[in-house]
């Protein structure tokens, strides 16, 4: 039987030899806005502040949350199945702090970014967190480099993609929040983050057993998006040699869409393949209703998850490209979008997947859904009714019934 530890540790020792973080490819980006990282530092400023610090032994813990780590016993090599945002926001933090103070208080907190090497222990110089591949080269130039978050916040954002420009962002809130304090004060918060603020991290050595807890944590309520355990359970069953590719075709999904819509994506497609309103969360039924019909994992990318993100993203932006009947489509879909409910998605999407090169076709299905999209509208049907409705048009779309049947 796999073993499954969880232990608390200051982050003095979250951020020590004892853990190598790597964050997998597999992984969601690093998303946390200024509206986390900005409650994160007031939540623990305020919890410093609250303490009147005056003898350390008196001090309560600050407890921060829990990691997943798939990581042996006794070994310090660590990869990162759910905690990479706040492990990241925390290394943006000191990152800010050794930028402001100055002196030896600076260097007393470099060590908390980058391992600084032991030669008596065989130990080479390296970050304490490793990001993501396609994110590393940035979030290591701008942030674990000396100087380099100063430089990152003199940048113009315009040229940022969406993960950099959560990096700038944070940065620079960190940034104008310390350099408003005054340096004993910049100080005494940095001691007391290290030394008082604790993570419990959640460690096994099998795999499958951390996607389990996983799984857990975040249906209890965590800040992750059904979409991001969906991403677990779908990337963590393929294989090895294939898992890079179809990371990056999910997450190249994900960065089209937009975060958000793209959460919204696993929505739709649960509708598809239940055809009826929700009873459970989206993660129950995704699982129940398209998990357990869709065999390979690499299937559910390739057949199911992408063209659907492509056609999402074409009706939710009115963004059809043809030489035939764009305008039309582009048009029909503008006044859709003017509905004030999105039960119209799910039979839109699988339709202009199933018929993407039939621009005729595509003219004619938009223009009935949209006329009766605004007749429920008028008539001011209920959601039980909209979606019972949109239901069998599902259904005629899967069994390929002739257009003019959809009015009946």
């Amino acid at each position: 039987m796999t073993k499954i530890h969880g232990a608390e540790h200051a982050c003095s020792v979250i951020f020590s030899k004892a853990f190598d973080f790597i964050i997998p490819s597999y992984q969601r980006p690093y998303a946390w806005t200024t509206e986390e990282a900005g409650e994160l530092f007031d939540d623990l400023l305020g919890a410093m502040e609250e303490q009147q610090i005056t003898d350390p032994s008196d001090v309560d813990p600050y407890f921060l949350g829990n990691i997943v780590l798939i990581k042996e016993e006794g070994k310090p090599h660590s990869q990162v199945v759910d905690g990479q945002q706040r492990l990241t926001t925390l290394i943006i933090l000191f990152s800010a702090i050794v930028d402001v103070l100055s002196g030896d208080q600076s260097k007393a907190f470099e060590k908390y970014i980058n391992e600084p090497g032991d030669i008596a222990e065989d130990r080479e110089p390296k970050p304490r967190l490793i990001l993501r591949e396609r994110d590393n080269a940035f979030f290591h130039k701008h942030i674990q480099t000396p100087g380099g978050i100063s430089q990152l916040t003199e940048e113009s954002s315009v040229k940022f993609r969406d993960v950099e420009l959560r990096i700038w962002e944070n940065a620079s809130e960190f940034l104008g929040r310390l350099q408003a304090m005054d340096m004993d004060s910049v100080f005494s918060f940095a001691k007391f983050i290290v030394n008082h603020c604790y993570l419990v991290a959640v460690s096994t050595s099998n795999m499958n057993s951390a996607y389990r807890v996983f799984s857990v944590l975040n249906d209890r309520g965590l800040d992750l998006l059904p979409s991001d355990v969906l991403k677990a359970d779908v990337i963590g069953k393929v294989g090895v040699a294939k898992r890079d590719h179809y990371t990056e075709k999910w997450e190249d999904a994900e960065e089209q869409l937009g975060r958000t819509a793209f959460g919204e994506l696993f929505g739709h497609i649960r509708m598809i393949y239940k055809k009826a309103k929700a009873k459970k969360t989206t993660l129950e039924e995704f699982r129940e209703y398209v998990l357990s019909r869709e065999g390979r994992p690499e299937d559910l990318v390739d057949d199911v998850i992408c063209p659907l993100a492509d056609a999402y993203r074409v009706v939710a932006n009115a963004q059809y490209e043809s030489s035939k009947n764009a305008e039309k489509v582009n048009d029909t879909l503008g006044w859709l979008d003017r509905i004030d409910n999105r039960d119209w998605i799910p039979p839109a999407i699988l339709y202009l997947k199933k018929h993407d090169g039939d621009t005729d076709l595509l003219s004619s299905f938009f223009d009935r859904l949209e006329r009766l999209a605004a007749l429920m509208l008028v008539c001011r049907w209920t959601i039980n009714q909209r979606i019972e409705r949109y239901s069998r048009i599902v259904e005629w779309i899967e069994g390929d019934r002739d257009i003019g049947d959809t009015a009946s």
